[in-house]
This record gives C-alpha cells, structure tokens and sequence, in this order.
C-alpha cells in the first residue's frame, strides 16, 4: 500500500516543484528588470538564482516526466526514451554547466573584491605596524585563562626579540623586565585584575637580550564576562627611552642652572658684603665727621667729596645687584598710591637743574595731557627710575635742539578701574643705528655714540627694560640717524584717589643725646669689621649710650651672660661663630628672649632678608646705613627718646647761608685776575669736579670770601652759576 502510494507521490511532487521553480523564475525575471538601481553585487546574485532556478526547472520537469510515464500516465514511448543512457546524462550535464557559469560569475565579480578586501586588510596591518614603529608604540593581547600573549611587530622591536624566536606568555613578559622592576610591574597587573576601577598603567625598564636597556610606558584594559571574572586584557606598550633621556638632561641642565646661579647669587653676596662693609665705614664716619661743628671749610668740602664718591660708588653697585636680583626673580613690584602729576613734574624739574646747572644749549619740553589721572596706584620708585633714566639718557646725547616729554594715560575698556600711563620721550640727538637699536637692551652694552658722552656702566637701559617688564608693561624704540631718538614706554597702572595716598615721614633733626629719666641702655655691637665696629660704637656713644663690642657670635654670647645688654646689634657674617648661630643660642639663653636683636647686614637678597627674619632678630638695617636709621631702630624697639639739635638754630644757619650766597654771588668774581677766571670757566664749562676745587683752593689764598662763596655752589654742583658770574663780569 504504501508503496503504491510513494510510486504517485514521486511524480506529483516533481510537477509541484515544476509549478514552484516556474513561479519563482517569473518573479527572479521580473526583478532583473528593475536591476538598473541594484548594486553588482546583486545583480550578481540574481543570475546565480535565475542560472540555478533554470537548471531546477529542467531537473524537475526531466524527472517529473520520468516517473509519470512511469505509472502510466503518459505513452510508454516517453519512458523508455528519457530512461536511455545518453538521454539520463543531460540533467547531469546542465548540472555541471549551470555550476561552471555560477562559478565563473563569483570569479568575475566576487573574487576581486575579496582579494581587495585582503589587500586591504594587509595594507591596514602593514600600515599599523609602520605607524607604530615611527611612533613607538607597539600593542599586546593576553589571554589571561592560557597564559597566551600575543606581541605586534613593534612590541618585539621595543623588547628586542625576533617572532620566530621568542615564546612570548606572561612569564617571559615578566623576565624581560628589568629585576629592579618586576614586582612592581607583577602587582600593577595583578591589581588591575582583581580591581575593576583600577587600570593598568605603568613605566618601568625592559631588558633586551644584547643587555641594552629601555624605557617603556605600559597601559592596558581587562575584558570581563558577565560576573566579572577577566578573560583577556589588551593593551599597549611606549617607548619613552629618548624621552627619558631628554629629560634627564633638561634636569641635568637644570642642575647646572641652579648651580650656576647659586654661584652667582654666592659672588655678588660676598660682592656686595665685601663692598658694602667699607663704605658703610667710609659714608657713616664721613656723615659723623660732617656733623662736627669745628670742622673747617676745607673739611667740610673733602668730607662732601667723599660723600658724593661713596654714594656714587653705591649707585653703581645696586645697578649691578638690582640686574642681577631681577634676572633671579629676587625683585618684587611694590605699588603704592602716589600723585602721578607731581612725580612727572619733580622728574622734570630735576632734569630742567641739571640742564641749567652745565648750561647745555637745549630745551626740555614737558606735554602732559590734561586728562591725566592724578592719582594712581603703581611702583613709584621704578617709574622714578625710568624716568629719569630715560631724560638723562636724552639730555646726555643731546648737543642742540631739544628733548620733549610727553605723558598721558590711556583708559582700559576690559578695566574701569585701569589704565595705560603711556611715555613718550623724543631727542634730537645723533640717533641710534637700526642695527644696535636691539643691542642697548643688553647689560654693560656701550654704543659708539656714547663717546660723546659720559661713560657708564651699560646697565641702565637694561635695567629700565626690565623694571618694565616687571610691571608687565613694554618699552619700544625708533630712531633714525641725524633725527633723534624716541623711546615709549606702555605701563599698566590702577587708578586710585587722594585719601589713598600714604604720607612718608622725613628725616627728623639730628640726635645730639638721650633724654634724662631712661634706664641705663646697654648696647652691644658684634661685627668683625673693625671699622664698623668703630662707627657703630662711635655713633651711639656720642649721645650716650653704653656700648660693649664682640668681634663674632661666641665673644658675643659670653658677653651676653656677663653683660646682660637691653640690645644687640648684630652683624650676621663673621667667623667662627656667624650671626645666625649666635641668635639661636642667645635666645637659648636666660633673658635671651627678652633682648631685642635687630641684623646689621650686607645683604640686598630677600631671600637672606627671610633667613635672617626667620633666625629670630627683631629689625633689620642695611649697610651701608644712615645715623638716622640706626636711632629710629632703637626708638621703635626699645622706646629711646633723644635730644634733638636746636631746629631754630638750623634753620638761622640755613637762612644765613642763603643771605652770604646773595651777598656773595653779587660781587663774587671782583677783583680775580683773568687767568684764574678763565681757569674756572675751563674747570666748570667740562663739569670737572677736581679742577674747579684745585682752581677754587687757588682763588682762597687771595681772595677766601669769594672762594667760600664758589664753594657753596660747588657744593650744589650749581656749575650754571659759576658760568652765569663769570659771564656777568664780563
């Protein structure tokens, strides 16, 4: 029965899928029709399911007809015909030809984008690995169950190894890795494993095989399954070994720098301790002598010619120190409210005495804008110092024309509350060549045209630059030879009001001695310096105090115990036992804490300044020092109260000097003969200090009243005057 049954089922299923291929056919026909908006590909595909739906259709209507004439349906004629050898091998045949032309169609169409998307895929790797070996960096797999690590080309580059060669896993990871790095290594690994917010990153030393070493930066991430348990972790691997190596010698140079400017910080505080210790001697006995009322005239001239000398010989040291503290970042900007307008006046008039007094031949003149803010906040004493600098600098160059000062400020549109003060300063002196106009800037640079002037130390516009730059300002320069120079200077500055402006107190009159009713005050001088010990002593013993004198810190702590002084006034470089020292065990000492210390130093650096500060001592007063410094130390710490030189009795002296330099100047020159007169003019018109006091001394022996009279101007160094006299008498 069932036989029977499958023997109808055979050709009734193959005249089914006859019907089914047919269907299938039509629609495969009607979408090549449409195929223009197809891909290649598609298309491609298309006729591999048409060429198949043909050879199907074929099959199934060879085979349906086979087993229907089998039943006997049809004529038996058509079996024995389809079921003959050369008949039966025709389905197999178009089988085979159908798979050829599909063959050949893949070929055609499918194998050349294969092949270009494993060109493709080799050209990514390749690419990879050429950018990786440009930058370095190489890339790694761990397959944390196995053990299995796998290394880019540039990975066994960085660790020295060859592929064919190297068996890499993770324990000839670790022996690659330099012994003083391994465990490190081992447990940043082992806690980005157990850690999930912990990722692995790390530098550390690879060991190549030839013993040379490398310098790498690790960084990795560990894949997880669903309960967090890692699976592998990636990563990638740096070669930081020229980066290490540059920066080990940027520290290196660092090194040096710090050493080298540790040195140099060392030389000029022993220069300015070496040069500052004498004049303090020179200048304080100068100024004490200058106080002795039976002081002749001619005393009184060296004493002021020593004077001017020393504080000349000072000006050029703090230039030199001030350079190099700015260089060191050792200067501080320290701004202050002032009346800009009366600074800019004071300046000018300064220059406009100093023009009048070596009768130049120019004008100076001054434009200051009227809407000028008239209060500011700013570094006073820096804007004072490229000021003047600046006009003298004008005023040194310049032989005829004039020098013109122009000053306004500016206001800020991101800061109501700031300004521009803009400088403007334009001679009409020789010009400076476009080639050195860079090379002024430069510390101890003198150009060719200062031989028509004064030497220098080539330190001030260095050091006007860089005040300038201090106050995050600009200074620029334009100059044309024949034409003159102009220099402009851009400041930031704040604006401020009258009620900010701090009142600086004078100098009060001369101590002459201690009021009565104080306790005894013991005063102890320590400095190895014996003329400074001198000086100190002198000063404070001529208007009455105690004094006791050590020449370092251990005589100065014995003395301390057996003394027992209200003050000490200590020197804090000495031998055997320095300032510093001395300090720490004095306060150490019974009624140590009580005794007021102030440091009588050499030093300008505030970073000795903090040191000394720090070791304990109560004031501090700079060498060289003024007598007035010294006595205003003592009031604020001690509460000393002085007498003070008769004010009435100066001021009548004041006023009679002014009275005898009228009455002098009126007939000054009468009576001196013509070859002293034009001696004189020779000495002042070359502003030659020594030569008009050799011809002045020559003048006294005939004619002192006069010479008394040229004095005082020299004095003032008021050469124009002298000039002016000589002038009249003719």
């Amino acid at each position: 029965m069932s036989e029977n049954l499958f023997t109808w089922l055979t050709p009734i299923t193959y005249w089914l899928l006859v019907i089914l291929w047919t269907v299938i056919l039509v629609l495969y026909i009607r979408v090549m029709r449409n195929w223009r908006h197809t891909s290649t590909a598609m298309r491609v595909l298309l006729w591999v399911l048409v060429i198949d739906a043909v050879r199907t259709l074929f099959e199934s209507i060879y085979f349906g007809g086979w087993y229907t004439a089998r039943v006997g349906l049809l004529p038996q004629y058509i079996y024995d015909f389809l079921v003959q050898p050369q008949y039966v091998f025709v389905p197999k045949l178009i089988n085979v030809i159908a798979g050829c032309i599909i063959l050949l169609l893949l070929l055609r169409h499918w194998l050349p984008d294969l092949m270009g998307e494993l060109q493709k895929q080799s050209h990514e790797i390749e690419q990879k690995n050429r950018v990786q070996e440009i930058a370095h960096v190489g890339d790694w797999d761990w397959n944390v169950d196995n053990g299995e690590l796998h290394w880019s080309d540039e990975t066994y580059r960085i660790f020295g190894h060859q592929p064919q060669e190297f068996k890499t896993n993770f324990e000839t990871f670790l022996q690659s890795i330099h012994p003083d790095d391994r465990s490190r290594v081992e447990a940043a690994v082992m806690r980005s494993l157990q850690n999930v917010d912990h990722p692995y990153s790390i530098e550390h030393r690879v060991v190549r095989p030839d013993g040379g070493l490398r310098a790498v930066q690790e960084n990795g991430q560990v894949f997880r399954d669903e309960e967090g348990k890692a699976l592998h972790m990636i990563g990638s691997v740096l070669d930081v070994t020229e980066r290490k190596q540059v920066e080990e010698t940027l520290r290196q140079a660092k090194e040096e720098a710090e050493m080298a400017n540790k040195i140099k910080s060392r030389f000029l505080s022993n220069m300015s301790h070496e040069l500052r210790t004498p004049l303090n001697a020179i200048l304080g006995f100068s100024e004490m002598m200058g106080r002795d009322r039976d002081a002749t005239a001619k005393q009184q001239r060296m004493l002021d010619t020593i004077n001017h000398s020393g504080e000349h010989l000072l000006h050029m040291i703090n230039d030199v120190l001030d350079l190099s503290k700015i260089e060191a970042g050792h200067v501080e900007v320290k701004p202050e409210v002032f009346n800009l307008r009366q600074v800019l006046q004071d300046v000018a008039q300064m220059m406009r005495v100093r023009i009048e007094s070596e009768e130049r031949k120019i004008q100076l003149i001054v434009e200051i804008d009227e809407d000028l803010a008239p209060y500011v906040k700013a570094d006073m004493a820096k804007l004072r110092h490229i000021l003047i600098n600046l006009l003298d600098n004008a005023i040194k160059f310049t032989t005829e024309g004039g020098v013109s000062l122009l000053v306004r400020t500016l206001p800020m549109v991101d800061g109501p509350t700031m300004a521009t003060l803009q400088i403007e300063i334009q001679d009409s002196g020789p010009g400076i060549p476009e080639e050195d106009q860079q090379r002024i800037f430069e510390p101890f640079t003198q150009l060719s045209t200062s031989r028509h002037g004064p030497k220098g130390t080539g330190l001030g516009l260095p050091l006007i630059r860089s005040f300038v730059e201090l106050m995050d300002g600009e200074i620029s320069v334009e100059s044309k030879l024949g034409q003159g120079t102009r220099f402009r200077v851009d400041l930031p500055i704040a604006l401020a009001e009258p009620c900010d402006v701090v009142v600086v107190n004078k100098v009060g009159p001369e101590v002459i001695g201690l009021e009565s009713g104080q306790p005894e005050w013991r005063i102890m001088v320590v400095d190895d310096d014996e003329a400074n010990r001198l000086l100190l002593s002198s000063l404070l013993l001529e208007v009455g105090f105690e004094i006791c004198e050590a020449e370092d810190g251990a005589q100065a702590i014995t003395l301390f115990e057996q003394w027992h002084p209200r003050f000490i006034w200590m020197d804090m470089r000495m031998p055997v036992l320095d300032g510093y020292q001395a300090i720490a065990r004095i306060r150490e000492l019974p009624g140590g804490d009580q005794v007021k210390i102030a440091a009588i130093t050499a030093s300008v650096f505030k970073e000795q300044q903090r040191l000394i500060q720090e070791a304990g001592c109560d004031a501090l007063v700079h060498k060289p020092f003024k007598s007035h410094e010294i006595f205003d130390t003592l009031a604020q710490q001690l509460g000393v109260r002085y007498l003070y030189a008769d004010s009435k009795d100066e001021e009548g002296a004041e006023e009679g000097v002014e009275r005898s330099s009228v009455r002098l100047s009126a007939e000054l020159l009468t009576g001196l003969p013509g070859e002293m007169q034009q001696a004189l003019r020779e000495a002042a018109n070359n502003l030659d200090i020594s030569a008009t006091e050799k011809v002045i001394d020559r003048i006294r022996h005939e004619h002192p009243d006069s010479a008394d009279g040229l004095q005082q101007l020299m004095d003032r160094f008021q050469f124009g005057e002298i000039l002016a006299l000589l002038d009249k008498q003719e």
